[in-house]
C-alpha cells in the first residue's frame, strides 16, 4: 500500500483531524489502484494503521497468485498477512457460495501465538470463533459490513505438522505464517496446493527463514532465477518496523553469531556457522527412490530416541537413503516390527563401541534383527566418509526422510566466544538419524573405497537379515505402495504444470 513520502509513520500528529485526513489520502490512493480497496470499517474502528512501513507496502502492492514475504522477527510480517488474507475475502466472498479460507501455522504454538490473534483481532466484531470446528464464521452483519453482502464465510486454522488436516476443502485464499519453520512440511505446503487448486487461490507465506534447504528454498531460488513467473518475493528487515528499536538491533547484532543474526535481523538464508556437512543441499535430495539394488539399515539404539534407516545401494556404488524412522516408548519387538517391514536388509550396522548399554544388541537380535557393530569406533572419521559421499554426488536422502535432512541441516560445531566453530559437535547427543547414517556409511565406504564392493564388504561379518515370509510379503505390499505414491506424484505434478495460474 503506497503511503506519502512527505510525512513519516513517526512524526504525524494523532488528532482526530490529523486521522481523518490521513484516512482520507489512504482511501484516495487505493481508488486509483485497481482492486486494491481497504476495509474502511476496519480504518474507522482504530484496528488497522493507515501506514505501511516501506516493506509492507510492497507486499501489499504485490498482484501474483503466490506471494512470499521473507522478513526479519518482529518486522510486521504477520500484521501484514493477517490484513492480506482479509483483503482476499472481501475481494472473494460471494453470497450463495461456500466461501471457505485458510489460516496455516507451523504447529498449534505458534499459530494460537501469532496469526490468531493477529486475525481475530481485524474481525473481533464481525466473526465468533468456534472452538470445536477450529474456525472463524462471520456473521450476517459482519460479512454485509465486509464485502456489502450477506455471505457464508469461513476461516479455518490448520496446523502444518498434520497434512492431512489441511486436506478437507477448497479455499479461496491461503496465509501460511512461519512456513520456514522445519516444521512446516513439504507435504503440507503439496496439500495446501490441491486445496487452491479448483478456486486458483492466492496463497500468502510470511515468515524469517530457518533452512538453507527445503520447499520454501526451492520457491525463493527459483522465483529469483525467474523459473517461475508467478511468485513475488517481497524482503525487510526488523528495523524497517519504527517499533523496532536500533538499539536491540545493534544488541542482538553483536551477540548472535553473524549466521543467526543475518537470519533473525535481516531475514535471510543463511547456513549455521560450523556446519558439518556445509555440502549438503538441494542438489542432495531427490523426489523419487528406484527400486533395483539392495537395502541396508543403519541403526541408533535408545530407550526414547530409537532410530533407524533404510539406505539403497545400487550397481553404480551410489546410495540413496529411503526411510527412516524414530520413535521411543515401544518396546523392542515393536521397533522391529516395525523396521523389518522395509526390508530384506542385506546389512544392518547399529550402535557404538563404547558407552552402550549390551542388552540393546542383545534384545534386538533377540526379536529377529540382527545388528552388527559398526566398523569405524571414532565419529570424526566417520563424519569425513559420509562428507566425502555427498560431496562426490554418490549419497542422496529421499524427500520422505523430512527429520533426517533437517539434522543434516543443523549438524553443526560448537561456536566459540567470537563465532568460530569449534571441534565440538553441537548438542551432539540430538542427532540419532545422522547417528545411524554415519555408522552405516562408514560400514559400506571404507577409507579409500571408491565406488564399493558388497560382497567384500560383508566379509567382515555383517550378516544378512534373512526374510521371514510375513517380513516378505509385508515387504511387497509396502512396494506396491510406494510404486502407487510414485505414479501419484507424477500425476500429480503434471496438473501442476499444466495449471493455469
Amino acid at each position: 500500500m503506497p503511503t506519502s513520502t512527505s510525512r513519516s509513520p513517526h512524526t504525524r500528529k494523532r488528532t482526530e483531524q490529523g486521522q481523518k485526513g490521513s484516512i482520507d489520502k489512504l482511501d484516495a490512493i487505493l481508488a486509483r489502484r485497481k482492486g486494491q480497496v481497504w476495509v474502511r470499517p476496519l480504518i474507522d474502528a482504530g484496528r488497522m494503521e493507515p501506514w505501511f512501513h516501506p516493506g509492507q507496502a510492497k507486499a501489499w502492492g504485490a498482484e501474483k497468485r503466490f506471494l512470499l514475504v521473507l522478513a526479519g522477527a518482529q518486522s510486521g510480517k504477520s500484521v501484514c498477512g493477517a490484513r492480506l488474507l482479509l483483503r482476499e475475502i472481501q475481494r472473494t466472498a460471494k453470497a450463495g457460495e461456500m466461501n471457505d479460507y485458510l489460516i496455516v501455522g507451523p504447529n498449534t504454538e505458534i499459530l494460537k501465538k501469532k496469526a490468531k490473534p493477529e486475525f481475530g483481532s481485524l474481525v473481533k466484531d464481525m466473526a465468533d470463533y468456534r472452538h470445536q470446528d477450529r474456525c472463524f464464521v462471520f456473521t450476517p452483519e459482519g460479512s454485509r459490513k465486509l464485502t456489502g453482502v450477506v455471505c457464508d464465510i469461513k476461516v479455518f486454522l490448520g496446523y502444518a505438522t498434520d497434512p492431512d488436516s489441511l486436506e478437507a476443502a477448497t479455499y479461496k485464499g491461503i496465509w501460511a505464517d512461519e512456513c520456514g519453520q522445519r516444521s512446516f512440511l513439504r507435504e503440507s505446503w503439496e496439500a495446501l496446493q490441491r486445496r487452491a487448486a479448483v478456486e486458483v487461490a492466492r496463497i500468502f507465506m510470511t515468515t524469517t527463514p530457518y533452512a538453507v534447504v527445503g520447499w520454501l528454498k526451492e520457491i525463493y531460488d527459483d522465483a529469483k532465477e525467474g523459473r517461475r513467473d508467478d511468485t513475488d518475493i517481497v524482503q525487510f528487515i526488523s528495523t524497517d518496523n519504527p517499533r523496532f528499536s536500533q538499539g536491540e538491533f545493534d544488541r542482538i547484532w553483536k551477540e548472535y553469531p553473524p549466521w543467526r543474526a543475518r537470519q533473525f535481523l535481516l531475514g535471510e538464508f543463511t547456513r549455521p556457522s560450523g556446519a558439518i556437512y556445509d555440502c549438503f543441499d538441494e542438489s542432495c535430495i531427490v523426489e523419487s527412490v528406484p527400486h533395483s539394488g539392495i537395502t541396508h539399515l543403519g541403526m541408533d539404539f535408545g530407550e526414547v530416541n530409537t532410530a533407524a534407516l533404510a539406505v539403497r545401494e545400487y550397481q553404480d556404488g551410489s546410495l540413496i537413503v529411503c526411510w527412516e524412522y524414530h520413535a521411543g516408548n515401544r518396546t523392542v519387538e515393536e521397533h522391529v516390527g516395525h523396521i523389518r517391514r522395509q526390508g530384506p536388509f542385506e546389512a544392518a550396522i547399529g550402535g557404538t563401541w563404547t558407552g552402550e548399554d549390551p542388552r540393546w544388541r542383545t534384545d534386538f537380535m533377540s526379536a529377529g534383527l540382527d545388528v552388527a557393530r559398526p566398523t569405524l569406533k571414532e565419529v570424526e572419521p566417520g563424519i569425513n566418509r559420509v562428507y566425502r559421499q555427498f560431496r562426490l554426488g554418490r549419497l542422496k536422502v529421499s524427500k520422505k526422510c523430512p527429520r533426517l535432512i533437517r539434522e543434516l541441516q543443523d549438524y553443526s560445531r560448537e561456536v566459540d566466544d567470537g563465532g568460530e566453530p569449534t571441534d565440538k559437535i553441537a548438542d551432539r547427543h540430538r542427532y540419532h538419524l545422522s547417528d545411524s547414517l554415519r555408522v552405516l556409511v562408514a560400514t559400506l565406504r571404507p577409507a579409500g573405497d571408491e565406488q564399493g564392493d558388497v560382497i567384500e564388504r560383508l566379509k567382515t561379518g555383517v550378516k544378512r537379515q534373512e526374510p521371514r515370509d510375513e517380513d516378505r510379503q509385508a515387504f511387497e505390499a509396502n512396494t506396491r505402495i510406494l510404486e502407487e505414491e510414485a505414479k501419484e506424484d507424477k500425476v500429480k505434478a503434471g496438473v501442476v504444470m499444466r495449471r493455469v495460474l
